[in-house]
Protein backbone atom coordinates (compact mmCIF):
# COMPACT_ATOMS: atom_id res chain seq x y z
CA UNK A 1 0.00 0.00 0.00
CA UNK A 2 1.68 3.33 -0.87
CA UNK A 3 0.96 5.99 2.18
CA UNK A 4 -1.77 8.58 1.04
CA UNK A 5 -0.68 12.41 0.79
CA UNK A 6 -2.59 14.34 3.18
CA UNK A 7 -2.64 18.19 3.94
CA UNK A 8 -4.94 19.50 6.84
CA UNK A 9 -6.83 22.93 6.70
CA UNK A 10 -8.76 24.59 8.86
CA UNK A 11 -11.95 24.95 8.04
CA UNK A 12 -13.56 28.50 9.34
CA UNK A 13 -17.17 28.71 10.82
CA UNK A 14 -17.88 31.56 8.76
CA UNK A 15 -18.11 30.17 5.27
CA UNK A 16 -16.52 33.44 3.27
CA UNK A 17 -13.55 32.95 4.98
CA UNK A 18 -10.50 32.12 3.80
CA UNK A 19 -9.10 28.13 4.61
CA UNK A 20 -5.91 28.02 6.10
CA UNK A 21 -3.06 25.19 6.13
CA UNK A 22 -2.55 23.89 9.31
CA UNK A 23 0.16 20.87 7.99
CA UNK A 24 2.14 20.30 5.26
CA UNK A 25 1.64 18.97 2.18
CA UNK A 26 2.90 15.06 3.48
CA UNK A 27 2.81 11.55 2.98
CA UNK A 28 1.88 9.00 5.34
CA UNK A 29 0.43 5.45 5.62
CA UNK A 30 -3.11 5.15 6.68
CA UNK A 31 -2.04 3.99 9.83
CA UNK A 32 0.18 7.01 10.59
CA UNK A 33 -2.33 9.29 9.58
CA UNK A 34 -4.73 7.85 12.21
CA UNK A 35 -1.96 7.72 15.08
CA UNK A 36 -1.45 11.78 14.63
CA UNK A 37 -4.58 12.45 13.86
CA UNK A 38 -7.90 10.42 14.80
CA UNK A 39 -9.40 12.33 18.06
CA UNK A 40 -12.90 10.96 19.38
CA UNK A 41 -13.55 14.28 21.28
CA UNK A 42 -13.16 16.29 17.45
CA UNK A 43 -13.55 14.77 14.23
CA UNK A 44 -11.23 14.86 11.18
CA UNK A 45 -13.61 14.85 7.86
CA UNK A 46 -12.47 13.49 4.92
CA UNK A 47 -12.50 13.46 1.38
CA UNK A 48 -10.88 13.02 -2.00
CA UNK A 49 -10.53 10.72 -4.77
CA UNK A 50 -8.36 8.43 -2.78
CA UNK A 51 -11.34 7.34 -0.68
CA UNK A 52 -12.90 5.50 -3.20
CA UNK A 53 -9.74 2.98 -2.76
CA UNK A 54 -8.79 3.16 1.12
CA UNK A 55 -11.66 4.44 2.55
CA UNK A 56 -12.31 1.21 4.69
CA UNK A 57 -8.43 2.36 6.21
CA UNK A 58 -10.06 5.52 7.63
CA UNK A 59 -13.26 4.25 8.91
CA UNK A 60 -12.43 4.65 12.54
CA UNK A 61 -13.49 6.75 15.32
CA UNK A 62 -12.35 10.11 15.03
CA UNK A 63 -12.73 10.32 11.32
CA UNK A 64 -15.98 11.35 9.27
CA UNK A 65 -16.26 11.17 5.76
CA UNK A 66 -18.05 14.40 3.69
CA UNK A 67 -20.22 12.87 0.90
CA UNK A 68 -18.74 11.89 -2.02
CA UNK A 69 -20.18 14.39 -3.93
CA UNK A 70 -17.44 16.60 -2.61
CA UNK A 71 -14.53 14.15 -3.65
CA UNK A 72 -13.10 15.23 -6.69
CA UNK A 73 -12.32 18.89 -7.60
CA UNK A 74 -14.91 20.47 -9.77
CA UNK A 75 -13.52 23.62 -12.29
CA UNK A 76 -16.30 25.71 -10.50
CA UNK A 77 -14.41 25.62 -7.25
CA UNK A 78 -10.63 26.03 -8.75
CA UNK A 79 -12.59 29.09 -10.51
CA UNK A 80 -13.96 30.80 -6.79
CA UNK A 81 -10.27 29.87 -5.01
CA UNK A 82 -8.86 32.08 -7.99
CA UNK A 83 -11.72 34.44 -7.81
CA UNK A 84 -10.25 37.36 -5.21
CA UNK A 85 -6.68 37.11 -6.66
CA UNK A 86 -8.31 37.79 -10.27
CA UNK A 87 -10.20 40.74 -8.57
CA UNK A 88 -6.90 42.05 -6.92
CA UNK A 89 -5.43 42.15 -10.31
CA UNK A 90 -2.65 38.58 -9.73
CA UNK A 91 -2.65 36.24 -12.12
CA UNK A 92 0.06 33.30 -12.80
CA UNK A 93 2.04 33.29 -16.10
CA UNK A 94 -0.03 29.68 -17.00
CA UNK A 95 2.85 28.75 -19.07
CA UNK A 96 5.49 28.51 -15.95
CA UNK A 97 2.70 26.68 -13.84
CA UNK A 98 3.85 23.44 -11.84
CA UNK A 99 1.84 20.94 -10.52
CA UNK A 100 3.34 19.84 -6.94
CA UNK A 101 2.87 16.25 -7.25
CA UNK A 102 3.67 14.48 -3.26
CA UNK A 103 4.61 11.29 -4.81
CA UNK A 104 5.10 10.17 -8.94
CA UNK A 105 2.40 8.49 -10.97
CA UNK A 106 1.30 4.98 -10.05
CA UNK A 107 1.93 3.83 -13.03
CA UNK A 108 5.47 5.10 -13.00
CA UNK A 109 5.68 3.34 -9.81
CA UNK A 110 4.79 -0.10 -11.15
CA UNK A 111 7.12 0.96 -14.31
CA UNK A 112 10.34 1.20 -11.92
CA UNK A 113 9.06 -1.93 -10.24
CA UNK A 114 9.64 -4.18 -13.74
Amino acid sequence: MHPAPYTQYAIPADSRAVWSKLFPDSLMTASDFLDRFADRTDPIYLLGDGLLYHKQEFDTPGIRFLDEQYWSPRASRVHLLGWPSALAGKFADPLTLTPAYIRRPEAEEKWQQR
